[in-house]
C-alpha cells in the first residue's frame, strides 16, 4: 500500500533520516498527513495523532517519520506514532530504525499495533529487549463497510448521554476484560474516564432495554478512531444473554448509519480472525477485508 511508491521516491531523493515530529514544525506535520492520505483507513490512528499534535501535553506520546528532501519539499515515507500504543506505518525499511529508536527508549507502550508485517518486523527487533508479551495476535482482520447490510438496522441504537454512563461503563470493562484479558481498573480510572469523554462527546452509541433510568444495556459500542474521514469503531458489546440471535447485526447496521451521518463518510474496525461470530456480524453488515493488523500486547 505505501511501500512501492514511498521507496521510488526515496530512491530518487535524499533521505535526511528520522525526525520528531513537533506541533511547529507544519511541513513536516503536512507531510505526515500526505503519508496517512495514501491509506486513510490503515492509517487512522497516526492520522488522529498528527492532528491533534499540540493540543496535548507532549506526556501522552510522541510523533517520528522518515523524511526525505524533494525538491517540492518534505516527503514523509514512514512514520512511528509512540504513546500508549506503539504504531508503526509506511516504508518497510523504516523498520529497523525505529526498532533502534524504539529500543532506546525503553518500553512505554501497552500495546504494539499496525499493518502485520511492520509489526512482526519491529516486534521481532525489540523482543530480546523488552519485557515479555502478554499476547500476540498475527491476524486481525480490518474491515471497512462498503456494502448495504443484510438485515435491516436496530432503531432502539441511539446516541448516548452523559445520563447513561453508569451504566454504559459495566458494560465497556465486560468488553474489555474479554477482549484484552484483564480488567482495565487494575491501572486507576482512566478506562471509565475514557468513556465518560467519550458519551460527552457523542461518540458512543448504547441501545437499552426499556427506557427508565435503570434499563439495562444491551448493546453499545463507540467511535474510537477518528480522523481523516475515517471512523474505526471500537467497543463493541452485546449482552451475552442476547448473542446469537441477530441483536448485534442489527445494532452494528445502525452504528453504521449513525456514524455516516454523524461522524465519517467511512466506516473501519478491526477484529481477530479467529472470532467467528463477530466476523459474521461485520459481515452481514457490509464489511469487507481491506488489510490486515497485528497486535502485540504486553
Amino acid at each position: 500500500m505505501f511501500s512501492r511508491a514511498l521507496g521510488r521516491v526515496a530512491r530518487r531523493s535524499g533521505a535526511t533520516g528520522i525526525r520528531r515530529i513537533s506541533a511547529e514544525d507544519v511541513s513536516l506535520r503536512r507531510a505526515v498527513v500526505d503519508l496517512c492520505e495514501q491509506d486513510p483507513i490503515v492509517s487512522v490512528m497516526v492520522r488522529r495523532q498528527v492532528d491533534e499534535l499540540g493540543r496535548r501535553h507532549a506526556a501522552y506520546g510522541e510523533l517520528y517519520a522518515r523524511i526525505i528532501s524533494t525538491p517540492d519539499g518534505p516527503v514523509a515515507d514512514a512514520a512511528l506514532w509512540t504513546g500508549a500504543n506503539l504504531i508503526p506505518l509506511g516504508a518497510p525499511d523504516a523498520i529497523e530504525e525505529f526498532a533502534a529508536l524504539a529500543a532506546k527508549r525503553g518500553r512505554r507502550c501497552s500495546s504494539i499495533v499496525g499493518e502485520v508485517d511492520l509489526v512482526r518486523d519491529l516486534w521481532d527487533r525489540l523482543k530480546p529487549m523488552w519485557t515479555a508479551q502478554r499476547d500476540e495476535r498475527f491476524d486481525q482482520h480490518v474491515l471497512v463497510q462498503t456494502d448495504t447490510p443484510s438485515v435491516a438496522s436496530e432503531p432502539g441504537v441511539r446516541i448516548a448521554t452523559d445520563a447513561d454512563a453508569a451504566r454504559i461503563i459495566p458494560a465497556a470493562i465486560a468488553m474489555y476484560t474479554e477482549e484484552v484479558g484483564y480488567d482495565p481498573r487494575r491501572f486507576g480510572s482512566g478506562y471509565e474516564n475514557h468513556i465518560r469523554s467519550q458519551i460527552s462527546a457523542g461518540r458512543t452509541f448504547v441501545m437499552t432495554e426499556g427506557e427508565g433510568e435503570d434499563a439495562p444495556v444491551l448493546f453499545t459500542a463507540e467511535v474510537g478512531v477518528l480522523a481523516g474521514g475515517v471512523a474505526q469503531i471500537h467497543g463493541v458489546w452485546v449482552d451475552p444473554e442476547r448473542r446469537g440471535h441477530g441483536l448485534g447485526t442489527r445494532a452494528m447496521a445502525r452504528v453504521c448509519e449513525l456514524t455516516k451521518e454523524l461522524h465519517a463518510p467511512t466506516v473501519s474496525l478491526y477484529v481477530n480472525a479467529y472470532n467467528t461470530p463477530a466476523m459474521r456480524v461485520y459481515h452481514n453488515c457490509g464489511f469487507t477485508q481491506h488489510c490486515t493488523f497485528a497486535t502485540i500486547l504486553f
